[in-house]
């Protein structure tokens, strides 16, 4: 099955835009207050503890090149890992997301693959890019920028994801942002953009459900 989002299990896959809403119905639990509690706790150790959960549990850790967000609401305290741009060429799957409670230890992943081999109760790996993957995703971007006729800072505006697939003939690739989504068809000799298809949404995030980001 060729897919770029796969549906999976609640131990281990949960999609990351659902998770977000699963977040925001926070269940009841102790809140009894040590002087261990996480939310006496910078980000970076907040984040360091996300990563232990992450690494117990994968057995790796998350990539240092992922960009990195961490919320509280009262005692709940979430972090979320994510990498604004990936491409899935053939044969390729991965997560391209994570998101750990830390006082729940509860944690998901988000997964993409473009493989007929890809079985979503496989262990997968976090996503891991290439020289080659980089250049092509420059190429991409650069030619998204140019056929919007807008800088890429309009283009990709804060917190997008821009989600690359190869297929046969070229590439798909689909801008998401908090109000919008964008997909584009590309040919693959020159990255030039074949068409293009525009979707209005809202995507609710942790802040729009009451959660402050830390800094």
């Amino acid at each position: 099955m060729n897919v770029s989002t796969m549906t999976y299990n609640i131990k281990t896959v949960v999609p990351i835009l659902l998770l977000l809403s699963f977040f925001s119905c926070k269940s009841q639990k102790d809140t009894t207050e040590s002087m261990n509690s996480p939310i006496q706790l910078n980000k970076k150790q907040i984040v360091q503890k996300a990563q232990d959960i992450i690494k117990e549990d994968l057995g790796e850790y998350v990539p240092d090149f992922f960009e990195i967000r961490a919320y509280h609401l009262d005692n709940e305290i979430v972090v979320i890992f994510y990498v604004p741009i990936h491409l899935a060429q053939k044969g390729d799957y991965y997560y391209h997301s994570a998101v750990v409670e830390i006082n729940s230890e509860s944690k998901s992943y988000g997964p993409y693959s473009n493989s007929e081999e890809a079985n979503p109760s496989d262990l997968w790996k976090f996503y891991k890019t290439t020289p080659e993957k980089t250049e092509i995703s420059e190429k991409i971007v650069s030619s998204i920028a140019s056929y919007a006729e807008v800088t890429k800072e309009l283009l990709f505006p804060k917190d997008y994801r821009l989600e690359i697939l190869e297929n046969t003939d070229g590439f798909s690739a689909k801008v998401v942002t908090p109000n919008y989504m964008d997909t584009y068809e590309l040919h693959k000799q020159d990255y030039t953009v074949k068409s293009k298809k525009s979707r209005n949404h809202k995507r609710f995030t942790l802040v729009d459900q009451g959660f402050i980001e830390i800094h």
